[in-house]
């Protein structure tokens, strides 16, 4: 590995070359490399023991096919390293086989962080875990758990190792406290690899991280550029302000009409506006906000609601064609909601025998891009300009709230007090699903090195 060697950053070397420490965590910015590190630990683990099992996961299922396997075959072939990928092997799922068919065949466990009690039924001698922080903390000691592969420990030299490499999410997360809080007991073996900047990947494009750090207000930019963590206070739609985002609405029924339903009893929130795709524009301009409410109560009062809104511009519908021509965007558990006074019925059976058009995702977005995807909308850093618009008036609620929302200090999420969450969950299942983003995250960027 010589001549990789002399291709690594110091941060990376580090990781790479360190055989004993038995907990090795890289934290650094966007795009510093932290992946690539994990790449070539994996192969010098691979080489320093053959045949003993190891194990490698990654925040979602999607980005083992997206980020991990690609850059896996682009280094592997550069680097002449034989290597296969099977779906099912000995009784495996998604397993990485590195010199596959000869004495040095080694298997790689390839698991995701979102389904974690996947992560069970074998033993490893390693483990790594890329962008870690976006995992939950079940994952930690399941991989624990499975790093007892009994030939690493050999004449009384204990040589398991497990790597753990993230950008710190907004907050003081799982991985604060198991690495970092003086007062909690941390890993024996623990060495931290802390603050590595952007700028350390000289492999990156000249404006990576000017593009990178426009995304985010000023506390969460230096988070990551720097790798330093850092709290997660302030408004959780920063980026909200009245005078770019708040003006009235005289074309409501321009573009496509939806609803955004927020589900809480009490209140109930259901926020109206209309999809304006050619220009990627969204017009809120009504909210309905009911207490002790019910689902099929809403949907009578939402088409009341939408055919008031028809009257005023002179177009009269029957109610099932207002409900037909509407596009419902709810939490996408409304499947298993349930309320008392609607029996066996789920929200969603209710809402389709109203006749509205349901979009309901398969699964909701994480919370942090949900957040992002609206604070983007209220100023797109690509444009310079806003592409979300809300009615205040006529939707004074979901205004105060989108002010007033806090961030959690520890993790970073929107805090649910019950006053101040329910109309901004009704205005971001919308925005998602129609103009959707993706905090951008290290593992993202396709060569990290």
């Amino acid at each position: 590995m010589s001549d990789l060697d002399a291709e690594l950053a110091q941060h990376q070397f580090d990781v790479v070359m360190d055989d004993t420490s038995s907990v090795i965590v890289l934290e650094g910015g966007l795009g510093c490399g932290k992946t690539f590190s994990l790449l070539v630990k994996m192969l010098r683990l691979v080489e320093m023991h053959p045949g003993v099992p190891g194990l490698w996961v990654e925040p979602t299922h999607d980005l083992i096919g997206s980020i991990l396997l690609p850059l896996v075959e682009e280094q592997f072939d550069l680097w002449g390293v034989s290597w296969d990928y099977r779906t099912q092997w000995q009784g495996r799922q998604h397993v990485l086989l590195v010199w596959p068919g000869t004495s040095k065949q080694t298997p790689v466990y390839l698991r995701s962080g979102d389904n974690p009690v996947r992560i069970v039924g074998f033993k490893v001698g390693w483990f790594l875990l890329d962008e870690a922080d976006q995992m939950p903390s079940e994952v930690w000691g399941r991989c624990m758990a499975r790093r007892r592969d009994a030939r690493m420990v050999r004449g009384g030299v204990d040589s398991r190792q497990a790597v753990v490499s993230f950008t710190p999410e907004a907050g003081y997360r799982w991985t604060y406290d198991r690495f970092h809080d003086p007062a909690k007991e941390r890993p024996k073996g623990l060495r931290l690899i802390t603050g590595i900047p952007t700028t350390a990947n000289k492999h990156n494009p000249a404006d990576y991280a000017t593009e990178i750090g426009a995304a985010f207000d000023d506390v969460d930019r230096e988070r990551v550029l720097t790798g330093k963590r850092g709290a997660a206070g302030g408004r959780a739609y920063h980026r909200f302000n009245r005078e770019q985002n708040c003006r009235p609405c005289k074309a409501p029924l321009e573009g496509q009409v939806f609803i955004g339903a927020d589900f809480n009893v009490d209140p109930m929130v259901w926020v109206f506006g209309s999809y304006r795709e050619a220009v990627h524009e969204m017009h809120f301009w009504g909210e309905l906000i009911v207490r002790d409410a019910n689902t099929i109560d809403m949907c009578e009062r939402a088409i009341d609601f939408l055919a008031e809104e028809h009257r005023k511009h002179g177009s009269h519908l029957s109610r099932r064609a207002l409900a037909e021509s509407t596009e419902l965007v709810p939490d996408a558990s409304c499947n298993q909601r349930r309320t008392e006074a609607m029996g066996t019925a789920s929200n969603l059976d209710h809402l389709i025998e109203a006749g509205f058009d349901v979009r309901r995702p398969s699964k909701n977005p994480h919370v942090a891009d949900r957040v992002y995807a609206c604070n983007v909308g209220f100023l797109d850093p690509n444009i310079g300009r806003p592409r979300i618009f809300i009615d205040a008036e006529r939707c004074p609620t979901l205004v105060r709230c989108l002010e007033q929302q806090a961030r959690d200090p520890k993790t970073g999420d929107p805090v649910k007090d019950g006053k101040t969450d329910h109309a901004p969950d009704a205005l971001g299942y919308p925005v998602h699903f129609y103009e959707p983003r993706a905090v951008p995250r290290g593992n993202q960027v396709k060569r990290p090195l």
